[in-house]
């Protein structure tokens, strides 16, 4: 899942729409409703998707596990991810999507998008570089009322943290 990620992070920051948008949806079918996608999302934000953490334990010499980024992409193309993979997450659940699992989504299911926005001055302006590119095709960015309620909660958790653990009481 995290070189998945790295990819999808690199991907980002060069612009290839098609590539991150398929890649955002094989992670979402078929970890959707495992805690894996959460908890390795919170630990490439944690080091900004430079170190892969599993190979490098691993000790393989033949398989890259890092990746460079240029310095002002980093926060830029995580934060871009985040929305993507967020918004992806939801709009599965809320459409019933065919997915490799069909248990309830649950919170822990959930990606933290709050890690990536704490601290962040241009929310709005990310959020809507993603809301204006269909070129990743994925459908929740070319549904305007999904778009719109997914901004509303996106604000509403960067104030309130827990905001999202009231959605799944």
């Amino acid at each position: 899942i995290y070189s998945i990620l790295q990819g999808l992070l690199k991907s980002i920051e060069l612009g290839k729409y098609e590539a991150t948008g398929f890649l955002i949806k094989f992670l979402v079918t078929n970890f959707h409703k495992s805690r894996d996608l959460p908890v390795t999302f919170n630990e490439l934000c944690g080091n900004k998707g430079t170190r892969n953490p599993y190979i490098v334990l691993q000790n393989t010499d033949d398989i890259i596990s890092t990746y460079s980024y240029k310095k002002t992409a980093d926060d830029y193309c995580l934060r871009k991810l985040a929305i993507l993979l967020f918004g992806q997450q939801a709009y599965s659940e809320l459409y019933s999507l065919p997915l490799k699992e069909k248990k309830t989504l649950e919170y822990e299911h959930i990606i933290n998008i709050y890690s990536c926005f704490k601290n962040c001055d241009y929310t709005d302006y990310v959020f809507n570089k993603v809301k204006n590119v269909t070129k990743y095709g994925l459908l929740f960015i070319q549904d305007g009322v999904f778009m719109d309620n997914l901004e509303k909660v996106l604000n509403q958790i960067i104030i309130e943290p827990d905001f999202i653990k009231k959605i799944f009481q």
